[in-house]
């Protein structure tokens, strides 16, 4: 077999089996659930940093309270524009209230905690 005939036969050869593996029914499955692994997966994330950033929003709306929250997060140039996605997604909404009255209580402070100094300088006077 000359060289030139090598080339050509382990073209055609590749050319063959990529055609096989395109239709083997195992190597199909085997694509369709990698597909899903990875939109499963990046689903999963975008749920996850949601919950956090509600949870983040609803424990700073425990500790200040809506008006005062509504005061120290949202920028005065979100305020003008009421409708826009990150006005919606800054101000606070039932659910995060519902979850900082739950939180409330357990922020409060009492005990040695409440009673100690603070550890700025400028607090302490």
């Amino acid at each position: 077999m000359t060289p030139e005939q090598r080339d050509d036969f382990e073209l055609r050869r590749d050319l063959i089996r990529h055609k096989h593996m395109k239709n083997d029914p195992k190597l199909r499955k085997a694509r369709r659930k990698r597909r899903l692994s990875v939109v499963g997966a990046v689903m999963g994330a975008c749920v996850t940093v949601a919950v956090m950033l509600l949870l983040s929003k609803s424990f700073l709306i425990a500790l200040h309270g809506p008006r005062d929250y509504a005061g120290i997060m949202v920028p005065e140039a979100v305020m003008q524009v009421p409708d826009s996605p990150l006005h919606v997604a800054l101000m606070p909404d039932p659910i995060s209230t519902g979850i900082a009255d739950l939180m409330r209580p357990i922020l409060v402070q009492t005990g040695a905690v409440a009673s100690a100094s603070p550890a700025s300088p400028a607090l302490s006077n």
